[in-house]
């Protein structure tokens, strides 16, 4: 799970993660090009509106997206590498300034196998959390919905719809958790677009556009706190069942655990509602 004391401790590692997101996200943009010219290329060959000599440009495009994408791939790789090392550097130092606060007595405590052990070993593991899984965290979140609209705009809705369906049936872990979240952001979305969009065809001004875009963001806020936190979180085996190791810490007793993240949420609302509210009137006119 997403722990965000350990990117607080390494703030030097979000940067390299970014851009290992960014890079994953591009190439994957990528993959999209050469599919729709492949696809495009062998519809009209099937038809014969196409010569052999009209693939020349298409192959031309597709072997130039291969070479980025060799590119991409490398540099990805390389970010994934850049976070992992800042991040064991970073947390071996933190360990040892403890164990020099410490001193002689952390023996008390603690075996100098286990500090070893936690040294080494423990950290190394970080590693793997912070080169390979945060970024796929994010990027996991990201590809469906992308998908979701690629295939909408470029093709069909229909097709667009059963393809964000079918992300539970993708073999791996918890793939159920990221279609509640990839559906959850992209109804969303599709929300304020059309509460943007109604407000601009009946010439809403900027405080209607506001109060529209906040009630919304604190109903979205309602929901998450009611439903997920209360209910899935302390209320229910919901978590449990995907995440096992969770069941003994799980229970009424954690709900309120994220209230200072929740207050913080709530006071820049309006904030971001006023900045939604400014580009729909700045489309209006």
């Amino acid at each position: 799970m997403f722990d965000k004391r350990l990117m607080q401790m390494c703030p030097e590692s979000k940067k390299y993660i970014a851009g290992n997101i960014v890079l994953q996200f591009f190439e994957l943009c990528l993959n999209a090009l050469m599919i729709v010219l492949i696809a495009v290329s062998a519809q009209n060959l099937y038809d014969k509106t196409w010569a052999l000599r009209d693939l020349l440009l298409p192959a031309a495009v597709i072997v130039c997206t291969l070479a980025v994408r060799f590119f991409t791939t490398r540099y990805a790789a390389r970010m994934s590498y850049l976070a992992s090392r800042t991040v064991k550097q970073v947390m071996r130092e933190k360990i040892y300034e403890k164990l020099l606060r410490l001193g002689v007595g952390c023996r008390a405590h603690v075996t100098t196998a286990e500090l070893v052990q936690e040294s080494v070993e423990g950290v190394d593991q970080l590693e793997s959390y912070f080169g390979q899984y945060v970024p796929q965290f994010f990027y996991a979140f990201l590809a469906p919905v992308a998908l979701f609209f690629l295939f909408g705009f470029g093709g069909s809705w229909k097709v667009a719809a059963v393809l964000m369906i079918c992300v539970p049936l993708i073999p791996g872990a918890h793939a159920l958790g990221w279609f509640l979240i990839a559906v959850s952001f992209a109804l969303f979305l599709g929300a304020v677009i059309l509460g943007g969009w109604d407000g601009i065809r009946n010439s809403f001004p900027f405080w209607k556009f506001f109060v529209r875009f906040t009630a919304m963001l604190w109903l979205l806020k309602a929901y998450g706190i009611l439903v997920f936190d209360f209910v899935l979180l302390c209320r229910s085996n919901f978590f449990p069942r995907f995440y096992p190791e969770t069941k003994p810490v799980l229970g009424p007793h954690l709900f309120g655990y994220n209230r200072k993240t929740h207050i913080q949420h709530i006071a820049f609302s309006p904030v971001v509602a006023a900045a939604l509210a400014g580009i729909c009137v700045w489309i209006r006119w």
